[in-house]
């Protein structure tokens, strides 16, 4: 199965505002030289990914995780509790 068809078929994944840029990404993988239509479809597939992730539970999750974390660092007498503070919150 080509990249193309895989892309097209994880498009159902998106809302209903972002499928049109998605199958304009696809519609403009034709005019990608061959040797880089792979590459433009591979970041299509980073832009599904990324428009799907940051719209589900998922992302609140992320989030949650992120301050429970930061919360218990915080809470360290460590001498480096700051720095490892910025560390979680860089990472989240």
């Amino acid at each position: 199965m080509s990249l193309a068809r895989l892309f097209l078929l994880a498009v159902w994944l998106l809302p209903a505002n972002r499928v049109d840029h998605a199958l304009a990404l696809l519609a403009e993988s034709q005019a990608v030289p061959a040797h880089a239509r792979s590459r433009w479809l591979l970041s299509g597939f980073r832009f599904l990914i990324q428009e799907v992730l940051m719209r589900s539970a998922f992302y609140l999750g992320g989030v949650a995780a992120t301050v429970a974390v930061l919360v218990w660092v915080d809470w360290s007498p460590s001498d480096i509790a700051n720095q490892a503070s910025m560390l979680v919150l860089l990472l989240g």
